[in-house]
């Protein structure tokens, strides 16, 4: 059995540290930003186990992401993260706060392969 995490799918939490804020969130710009990586894992291994996908909408930001398989030896991950407005109000802090949270735990799911059992002859 093999178990690993994608790299660059990982997301820190540290914007949203504190409990408070006295002060907006400023983004700069509204932005869009698509990711897609393939891995082609060795023919001997086949997925026991993909994390579940991750749908977050929110009024000034989204994030979609999630993984498939696209054969028996080919994952592929894609994520779609929008900010759709240049701020976070202080009001709405605690909700985008649980919103980096959950994206920062989507990343640290694993994926989870397990060897093919060879047939004998």
């Amino acid at each position: 059995m093999r178990i690993f995490r994608l790299p660059g799918v990982q997301s820190s939490a540290a914007e949203v540290g504190k409990e408070q804020r006295n002060y907006d969130i400023f983004f700069g710009a509204a932005s869009q930003v698509q990711t897609e990586i393939i891995v082609k894992i060795p023919p001997r291994f086949k997925v026991k186990y993909l994390p579940p996908a991750i749908e977050l909408d929110l009024p000034a930001v989204s994030y979609h992401a999630g993984y498939r398989l696209l054969d028996e030896t080919t994952i592929v991950y894609r994520k779609q993260a929008r900010t759709k407005a240049k701020s976070i109000p202080v009001s709405a802090y605690h909700e985008y706060k649980r919103f980096r949270e959950k994206i920062a735990k989507f990343g640290e799911e694993s994926i989870v392969l397990e060897e093919r059992h060879q047939l004998s002859r």
